[in-house]
């Protein structure tokens, strides 16, 4: 996740994404990967990826229905 970030801020977002995949591989629904990877493939012009990303970050922020535990 760190090595994203640092990726991503020297302008190289192609990488960056392929780091935060591998930290959500390791640690699937993780905030700041989920949103690392977003910016990243953003950045890329990936924008069906940005869009799963997103989507993921929505669904993962999304409060329960009252009296539902979340998963």
């Amino acid at each position: 996740e760190l090595l994203g970030d640092m990726l991503l801020d020297v302008g190289r977002p192609v990488e960056a994404l392929s780091a935060y995949r591998r930290t959500l591989a390791r640690e699937p629904r993780r905030f700041r990967s989920l949103d690392g990877a977003r910016r990243a493939a953003t950045a890329a012009g990936d924008r069906a990826a940005a869009a799963r990303y997103a989507s993921e970050l929505e669904t993962l922020t999304r409060p329960a229905a009252p009296g539902v535990p979340r998963s």
